[in-house]
């Protein structure tokens, strides 16, 4: 009994070697990088142009649904003239044609794997401003990831950013923390195919020709 352990020993040690040895760093956490700046730029974009404005803050935040009222977006941050970069991954949950609705005090510019989604870069209150009627809808893959890069600025008075959805069947709503990740997620594995079953074929057993067909015993004779 004791022999036949060893080589029970031997497999499990051989297989916990192979294992995949998954680190914290590779799971993609969840949320996007917020990053605010002191002051605003005129004339460009700052998608368009590194900004000068100096970073008053950086950090990784769950959801993109802010109503900062007349505070700053972060500590340490002014209350008035400053902008904010959102960026990580969105990974939605079906297939199908989207739009996306920004609630923003004021300016908001969002791109999806670097194309125009929403450009709602004015002066405004916290009102909405949706990308299908205007930009454009998205054609997005569940399970996919796209990379999402969101500029937002604040003149004065009250400021907001967030971030909706419209979903082919589920609706409409703020962006779920469990869509966003600060990195992409392992692409969806296809699904095989199945491949047509084959069966057996059955060939006719050939009928004997005339030919050869017996002959039938010839009738003894009976003699008297």
């Amino acid at each position: 009994m004791k022999r036949a352990a060893f080589p029970l020993l031997g497999i499990i040690f051989s297989t916990l070697i192979f294992l995949p040895i998954v680190r914290a760093e590779d799971v993609p956490q969840q949320g996007v990088t917020m990053t605010v700046y002191d002051g605003i730029m005129l004339g460009l974009g700052p998608w368009q142009q590194e900004p000068e404005q100096p970073v008053c803050y950086s950090g990784v935040v769950t959801m993109i649904d802010f109503d900062w009222g007349g505070a700053p977006a972060a500590e340490g941050c002014p209350q008035n003239f400053f902008m904010v970069h959102f960026t990580g991954w969105l990974t939605v949950p079906e297939s199908g044609q989207w739009e996306f609705l920004n609630w923003s005090d004021d300016g908001f510019y969002m791109t999806l794997d670097g194309v125009l989604t929403i450009d709602d870069w004015n002066f405004h209150g916290c009102g909405g401003h949706w990308s299908g009627p205007n930009e454009g809808y998205s054609q997005l893959v569940a399970g996919q990831s796209y990379a999402l890069d969101i500029w937002m600025f604040e003149w004065g008075g009250g400021a907001c950013a967030r971030l909706w959805y419209g979903a082919p069947t589920l609706g409409y709503g703020v962006v779920p923390a469990a869509w966003l990740t600060t990195s992409a997620l392992p692409a969806p594995t296809p699904t095989p195919s199945p491949e047509p079953s084959q069966e057996p074929s059955v060939e006719p057993t050939p009928e004997p020709s005339p030919s050869e067909s017996p002959s039938p015993d010839p009738t003894p004779s009976v003699e008297p």
